[in-house]
């Protein structure tokens, strides 16, 4: 039988609510007296038990709603602000849609930055961002960074401007020494084995010196990123393997659409004319793309455990 201790009525076993208060009803065997809702007991306990039940009810109810709900990334971190924050989106979702954050004010600043390109300096300001918004990626940001502090997203720039010049006259100073020496040499078997070993360096210094990148966004210091071999590790991880294919069909599939979109303007007088400027939006969209990118992949190795995650409160300027 089904009892209301509240109405002190019984009711068919089953159901679950009074229908006369709306109170929930307990099971009581059959055959038991029933006890008097006018009994001697201390209201004081009853109430007491009345609401441990409901507790009850309401904790189990929370957690069958939760029960297998995988946490986010901010609720992993909710209970410990100095966690790290991992990405809970797949790659292709992510970096994706991640440039086109803030209602895309930030692409829009970084597309005239890319029109005044030629002058240089505007070009420095748009790596300096760039490089920000991968920082912001790699420590579990889950949106883009503010397009202020001018100074320093300046400053970041006109390191990583520098460093991007100084990795391409090594790598074309290595590149000529092999064809000076391939020159001088009559050999013909000596010169087909200069210039493959010359390839194969070549390639292998390409590949490792991209590495430079998603470490920098790692450790946001140029003196961590070329100490303790951290570039070669992460240059042999898989993690790296994984951006530069990804990297590379990004490239090559935007390439195909870009081409497909400029022969239909060149069709036509406007297109003529708008195809400089349509031109730079791809420009700086994947520029952010390529950061951003490179940022989740180092959040990802961070996750698994192969390199140093960066702490959410570290600052997104270099040091």
């Amino acid at each position: 039988m089904s009892y209301c201790h509240d109405c002190d009525e019984g009711f068919e076993r089953g159901t679950i609510l009074c229908p006369e208060c709306g109170s929930k009803l307990t099971e009581e065997p059959d055959g038991v007296e029933m006890s008097s809702g006018w009994s001697n007991e201390d209201p004081a306990e009853d109430e007491s038990t009345d609401w441990s039940i409901h507790d009850s009810d309401a904790d189990t109810a929370t957690t069958d709603r939760n029960w297998g709900a995988e946490p986010t990334g901010a609720d992993r971190n909710a209970s410990d602000p100095s966690e790290p924050i991992y990405h809970d989106s797949s790659l292709l979702d992510f970096v994706i849609t991640y440039p086109f954050g803030q209602g895309g004010k930030p692409i829009i600043i970084s597309s005239l930055l890319w029109l005044g390109s030629i002058f240089i300096v505007p070009a420095i300001f748009a790596f300096g961002y760039a490089y920000r918004v991968g920082r912001a990626v790699a420590r579990g940001d889950p949106d883009l960074p503010a397009f202020d502090d001018w100074v320093e997203i300046g400053k970041d720039g006109l390191i990583l401007f520098g460093l991007y010049l100084l990795l391409s006259i090594v790598l074309t100073a290595v590149m000529l020494a092999f064809v000076f020496v391939s020159a001088v040499v009559d050999d013909p078997l000596l010169v087909f084995s200069i210039v493959g070993v010359g390839l194969f360096l070549m390639l292998a210094a390409s590949y490792v010196s991209g590495a430079v990148v998603p470490v920098l966004l790692g450790t946001g210091s140029l003196k961590k990123t070329f100490s303790d071999g951290r570039i070669l590790e992460f240059a042999l991880s898989v993690h790296y393997l994984k951006g530069v294919l990804f990297f590379t069909a990004f490239w090559v599939g935007m390439s195909i659409v870009g081409n497909i979109i400029s022969i239909f303007l060149i069709l036509s007088l406007v297109g003529i004319i708008l195809l400089p400027l349509l031109a730079i939006v791809p420009a700086a969209y994947a520029t952010l793309f390529t950061f951003a990118m490179w940022g989740y992949i180092y959040n990802e190795a961070a996750e698994a455990g192969d390199v140093t995650p960066v702490e959410p409160d570290a600052p997104l300027t270099m040091s």
